[in-house]
């Protein structure tokens, strides 16, 4: 991974590291553990929307996959 990838990477497993046990997988009774994707969102040159723009949705869905 490029350098900007691997700061970004290790900056949302920090955030992630952050959140509370409940908020994490856990090992269930029968030992079995749970798992959760786990994704950040980065914005560079980010602008608002134009007032055009404010009475409709847009979500755009970006999914990337690091072996």
């Amino acid at each position: 991974m490029s350098d900007e990838a691997d700061t970004i990477a290790l900056a949302v497993l920090e955030e992630f590291s952050k959140l509370p046990a409940k908020r994490k997988p856990a090992v269930r009774d029968n030992g079995l553990h749970e798992w959760v994707p786990l994704s950040g969102i980065v914005a560079k040159g980010v602008h608002p929307l134009p007032p055009t723009y404010a009475s409709k949705v847009v979500l755009t869905v970006f999914e990337v996959q690091i072996p």
